[in-house]
């Protein structure tokens, strides 16, 4: 009996959230034991895995996704305008938007005071196909996909609506027309999608 409560108290002790952590700090810290020993490196050579880990905790969400350094022109509900590389503005949902880690010296007087960095989808294809769907619903995805595609730096997109009655596709059309970001569009697939090329 003592022997399976016992082993249960280890199991439990193998499998709590707090161990996988201190195991992979001890394993930095062996590592970076051993490297400096066998190849003779001089510690200040190499990256404390204290400093290692800091760096990941800290920078761990830009990471994940590409940062764009922007910063915020207005907000506006749940959404930000933002200006990015070049002068692109760009419509960003606050929830991507993350403080700025570059320091900037006190010369840039005319430097706004908030500067973030707008997360840019790593998942951003040039297509989108917004067949099926009711003509607001359509310009909504439209523009953020327009926003999505120039913050990830795409030269241009591709809708493709359908030919259908026509309304889906003048609304797409006009929500392109619109959008600051758009340079030019031109009918393709026989009028059944729009190919736009971005730019401010």
């Amino acid at each position: 009996m003592a022997g399976r409560a016992g082993g249960s108290r280890v199991a439990s002790i193998l499998n709590a959230a707090w161990l996988r952590p201190v195991l992979f700090l001890v394993f930095l810290i062996v590592l970076w034991d051993v490297t400096i020993r066998v190849f003779r490196i001089p510690p200040y050579q190499i990256p404390k895995p204290e400093d290692v880990l800091m760096t990941l905790w800290t920078d761990w969400p830009q990471l994940l996704e590409q940062a764009v350094p922007t910063t915020i022109a207005t907000v506006e509900g749940d959404e930000a305008e933002v200006i990015g590389p070049g002068g692109l503005r760009v419509r960003v949902p606050l929830t991507r938007l993350r403080p700025g880690r570059q320091r900037h010296s006190e010369t840039e007087a005319a430097a706004p005071a908030v500067r973030v960095s707008a997360s840019a989808r790593s998942d951003v294809g040039d297509e989108l196909d917004v067949r099926g769907r009711r003509a607001q619903e359509a310009r909504e995805a439209v523009r953020r996909f327009v926003d999505d595609a120039a913050l990830a730096g795409l030269p241009s997109v591709r809708v493709v609506h359908g030919r259908g009655t026509g309304a889906v596709r003048a609304a797409v059309r006009d929500e392109l027309d619109r959008h600051p970001l758009v340079a030019s569009q031109e009918a393709d697939s026989a009028d059944g999608a729009t190919v736009a090329r971005l730019g401010s």
